[in-house]
């Protein structure tokens, strides 16, 4: 097989635009299936001013990747040994060069009509491979390669936007909850990258192909609050309270959380009423109520919302370590304003009893909590206080 030199290379940068594309063909007639040593040889012709914007050299190097990548395929298809990630890289770098000729590709006739050389085959070679895309996403995903794989999918879902493949992909074109369901495997391979902003971008763009799984709306919450985007925060919660806020209240408790930390109270206020409204039995809310008390250092008001949580639900163990709390600190606020000569007798009558009805309510929620080590660890330090003013370490 006739081969280009190097010197021949190295002299493209200076030679005219008709020699430069005789040695486009020539690259081309050397490099069939070959994307590396396709894009290798043809640099230098991409860089001469003279051929920067001819579409035939970047129509040859897309060839070039999907003809590789068809090889490999095959190959994997006969259950020989195959690269993923190299057959990944053949089938995105040729449709990234395919997609760069596309854009280059017209050509202006003696009329000056405006005509185009390579589209119809591009077309033709990048929509008959659409389904490639989400196939060579799962290959790269079961790699680890999770960039390639987001790259893979992204192009599968551009491709259903792109109007030039309409017509190509008309049998093709897949339901809008399949796009949903790529996107939501986008944000996971970006969350898996450690692109957190990537990947709650994805979630969301999931939420705007209209109504998701739960989960969607689940992880795309856990990634707002790690990133601290409380504005998103409220996006996410109020479109998942309406589908799935009875089932449950933690969109809502999101929601009021962000309220309060901007200092709005009033809204927060607001919606934890609303919300006790309509379900006066969620102990949950109960206790975030008496959060909102103890952020106001209205303590009397959250020990009593406190107390209406573990009425609700007697097994509810977070509402009873919290009521636990509640009395420990009432007990302690009741030490520092109480004066040394009534000390004692405030001590016995109603310091003490704070500390020992904390202590038999950490005892239940000790039963209540199983092998919950977070939970456990909370009691546990709670617990050693009330010991100590106990006396009973």
């Amino acid at each position: 097989m006739k081969k280009i030199t190097i010197l021949g290379l190295c002299l493209a940068v200076g030679i005219g635009a008709s020699a430069q594309m005789k040695l486009a063909k020539e690259v081309e007639r050397n490099t069939k299936n070959n994307f590396n040593e396709a894009v290798k040889q043809m640099t230098p012709i991409f860089s001469n001013p003279e051929t920067e914007k001819e579409a035939f050299p970047r129509y040859v190097v897309g060839k070039a990747g999907f003809g590789e990548y068809d090889d490999m395929f095959a190959k994997k298809q006969l259950n020989m040994p195959t690269d993923d990630k190299a057959m990944g890289k053949a089938l995105l770098g040729g449709y990234d060069y395919m997609m760069q000729a596309i854009a280059l590709d017209t050509v202006v006739d003696a009329k000056g009509k405006v005509k185009t050389k390579h589209s119809k085959d591009i077309i033709n070679t990048v929509g008959g491979h659409f389904n490639d895309f989400t196939n060579m996403a799962v290959y790269l995903w079961n790699v680890e390669d999770y960039k390639g794989a987001y790259d893979s999918w992204q192009v599968y879902v551009d491709l259903t936007k792109d109007p030039r493949f309409a017509k190509t992909l008309d049998k093709m074109m897949p339901a809008d909850t399949m796009i949903q369901n790529i996107i939501f495997n986008q944000a996971l391979a970006a969350f898996n990258m450690k692109d957190h902003s990537a990947a709650l971008d994805k979630f969301m763009e999931v939420m705007d192909y209209g109504p998701a799984k739960k989960h969607v709306y689940d992880y795309a919450l856990s990634v707002a609050q790690e990133l601290d985007k409380n504005d998103t925060i409220l996006a996410i919660c109020e479109k998942a309270i309406p589908l799935y806020g009875n089932e449950d209240s933690l969109y809502l408790i999101n929601v009021i959380n962000v309220y309060n930390r901007k200092g709005d109270a009033e809204n927060a206020f607001k919606k934890i009423e609303e919300a006790i409204q309509q379900q006066p039995d969620n102990a949950q809310l109960w206790r975030v109520k008496g959060y909102l008390y103890e952020y106001k250092e209205d303590y009397d008001n959250a020990l009593s919302a406190y107390e209406k949580a573990i009425q609700v639900d007697p097994k509810f163990v977070m509402g009873i370590y919290d009521y636990a709390r509640s009395l420990y600190n009432k007990g302690m606020r009741t030490e520092d304003v109480t004066s040394q000569a009534d000390y004692a007798k405030v001590q016995k009558e109603t310091i003490m009893p704070l500390y020992r009805q904390a202590k038999d309510l950490l005892v239940k929620a000790t039963e209540l909590a199983g092998d919950d080590q977070n939970v456990l660890s909370q009691i546990e330090k709670l617990m050693d206080n009330l010991n100590y003013k106990l006396g009973e370490e």
